[in-house]
Formats: C-alpha cells, sequence, structure tokens
C-alpha cells in the first residue's frame, strides 16, 4: 500500500514536470519570426485569391458568363484572404498578451 502510494506520487511529479514542458514549449511557438509571418500572410492572400479565381473560373466556363464574374470572384477570394490575415493576426496577439 505504501509502494503504491510512492509510486502515485512519482507520477505525479513526472506529470507536472512535463506540464512545465509543454507549456514552455506552447510560449516558443507563440513566438513569430518575421519569416514565418510574412509566409503566413502570403498563403492565406494566395489561397483566398485562387480559390476566388477557381470558381470564377469554373462559372465563367459553365455558363459561358462574363468575365465580370471572374473579376468579381476573384475581388471575393481576396477579401476572403484579407480576412483570414486579419483573423490569424488577432490570434496571435491574443495569445502573445496571455
Amino acid at each position: 500500500m505504501n509502494e503504491e502510494k510512492t509510486q502515485i506520487a512519482e507520477i505525479k511529479v513526472q506529470i507536472e514536470a512535463l506540464k512545465g514542458k509543454l507549456s514552455s514549449s506552447k510560449k516558443k511557438s507563440i513566438e513569430t519570426s518575421g519569416l514565418n509571418l510574412s509566409i503566413m500572410i502570403i498563403s492565406d492572400l494566395a489561397g483566398g485569391l485562387l480559390v476566388g479565381a477557381g470558381i470564377g473560373y469554373m462559372l465563367y466556363a459553365l455558363f459561358d458568363a462574363h468575365l465580370v464574374v471572374l473579376a468579381l470572384f476573384v475581388l471575393f477570394g481576396g477579401f476572403a484572404g484579407l480576412l483570414n490575415v486579419y483573423k490569424s493576426i488577432s490570434h496571435l496577439e491574443k495569445e502573445k498578451h496571455q
């Protein structure tokens, strides 16, 4: 019985040590370098533009629509990309201040 209590105490100490390592690794992941941040921004913008252009082109090709449809969906994709960038940056700022 006494041996089980010591084993439980040792396991609790190990769990606390691992929690400490986990919290320190989370702090490191929040810190972003300029390169990581720029890659994130570029990928968000490019992703939105490509999806918008793809949808616009498919509608243009399938329904023989005007090029205005393509341009409109490229704009929608650009706005969606900007919204994604805003959400990502504000999420990073919230984590940074916690």
